[in-house]
Formats: structure tokens, C-alpha cells, sequence
């Protein structure tokens, strides 16, 4: 590491605070392994991955294994973005578009179980349900300009 601040820095300092998400363990934190071995939550989230010990490190319980497959997914993504050369980082464009992609898969998932599971409670009539549901997630956001304004008396 160069000291330097670069976009690949940038890809580092991301993946970091995606781990201390990931683990509830902050930054700065050093861990203690079992051969009294101290290292800080990067190396220790690291060698959770390489052991395949990550489940036991995540700050919350996975409810199943298909989301534990998109957790590792995100691990494995993670330990591409924590490589000690700033080089061989993926860019930040690239770790964006993974993530929006395991995105994209995870509401697809969730919009196929549920049409599923609406279908069965409801019987076949459910077509229009599982439209509404197979559709993406859309938020509005409402922006207001303010002005700074004087009042004397």
C-alpha cells in the first residue's frame, strides 16, 4: 500500500465498511484467534472466507442457504476489493454492477416465491397479484429548492 489515495483506495474503503456491515466487528478492531494470533476484522474477515468459516463471523443469522449463496457471493467480491495491490482491485464500476446483479437475482427470487406462495393461498385467479409483485421496487423522491432569505424589521 502506497499511502496514495486513489479510485482503488476508494474500492478498499468501501469493501471495508461492507464488512464491518457484514460483521458488526468495527474497522479499527483486532481479533483474537485461537493461536492467540492478534489480527484486525480485514485479515480476520479474510481468513473466514478462506477457512469457509464465514457464517460464524456475520452479525446477523442467515435464513437460508440461498441467502448464505448470496452472502458468499458478496464475500468472494469482498476479498477481490481487499487484494493488498490496488491493481489487481476491480473497479468500482465493476463491484457496483455485481451488486446491483445479485440485486436484480435476489428481487427476482423473492418476486418468484411469493407469486408462488399467492398462487397457492389464492388459487389460479392470482394472475394480477403476481403482476403487481413480479414488479421492481420503485421509490419517489421529492426534492425542494430553498432559497436563503433576509427579513429585517
Amino acid at each position: 500500500m502506497t499511502g496514495n489515495l486513489t479510485e482503488k483506495s476508494d474500492v478498499y474503503s468501501f469493501v471495508v465498511v461492507l464488512v464491518e456491515l457484514l460483521t458488526g466487528v468495527k474497522p479499527g478492531s483486532h481479533m483474537t484467534l485461537a493461536s492467540n494470533e492478534n489480527i484486525n476484522i480485514v485479515h480476520y474477515f479474510l481468513s473466514s472466507i478462506e477457512n469457509n468459516n464465514l457464517r460464524q463471523i456475520l452479525s446477523f443469522r442467515v435464513a437460508d442457504e440461498s441467502e448464505m449463496e448470496e452472502v458468499e457471493i458478496v464475500a468472494e467480491l469482498s476479498s477481490e476489493c481487499l487484494r493488498s495491490s490496488g491493481v489487481k482491485r476491480p473497479t468500482m464500476k465493476r463491484v457496483s454492477e455485481e451488486l446491483d446483479r445479485l440485486k436484480r437475482l435476489h428481487e427476482n427470487l423473492w418476486a418468484q416465491e411469493n407469486s408462488e406462495e399467492i398462487e397457492h393461498l389464492l388459487g389460479e385467479s392470482s394472475t394480477h397479484a403476481t403482476a403487481v409483485i413480479a414488479q421492481p421496487n420503485t421509490r419517489t423522491f421529492v426534492s425542494f429548492d430553498i432559497k436563503n432569505y433576509s427579513y429585517s424589521m
